[in-house]
């Protein structure tokens, strides 16, 4: 028996070709968990990578990952590994592979979606207001946002 809501995912996916899916940012003892907005949808309709954002007001992470969709229908995926100026208007941010090991935590409605782990997803990581990354010493105390690869939780 399929839920409601997971009749709602797969209706968006069939309609727009992805689904969005929020998580509320939540409080485990006295450590604060960011929210998080992840697509579904995305490999199987343009066999590109799902979208993580980490942190940011929900509605702004909506209308990220509607942008960046739309780039992906229009034929423009994004460069892993790299910084994306036109992720953020007036700002780069770094686009990184998410590991595996981050999937359970992050994406468990896609892991549904795609019957396991088998598809790729990237996660953006934006700078604070003053262009600092996570990893530089002057970033927001203020802004909760962990990098899922390893590779790049000191930068580039």
């Amino acid at each position: 028996m399929i839920s409601k809501a997971e009749q709602q995912v797969l209706d968006n996916v069939e309609k727009y070709g992805y689904s969005v899916v929020h998580v509320a940012e939540s409080f485990n003892g006295p450590e604060e968990e960011p929210g998080f907005s992840y697509s579904i949808g995305l490999f199987k309709t343009f066999q590109l990578p799902e979208i993580l954002i980490i942190g940011l007001d929900h509605e702004l992470r909506h209308t990220l990952i509607d942008n960046i969709c739309i780039d992906y229908e229009e034929g423009n995926g994004l460069n892993v590994g790299a910084f994306n100026p036109n992720i953020v208007e007036h700002f780069d941010c770094l686009v990184v592979e998410v590991e595996k090991e981050h999937y359970a935590e992050y994406l468990g409605w896609a892991r549904w979606f795609y019957k396991g782990d088998e598809f790729p997803a990237v996660q953006v990581v934006y700078p604070d207001t003053l262009g600092c990354f996570p990893w530089d010493k002057d970033f927001s105390r203020h802004i909760k946002q962990p990098v899922l690869n390893e590779q790049f939780k000191q930068g580039l």
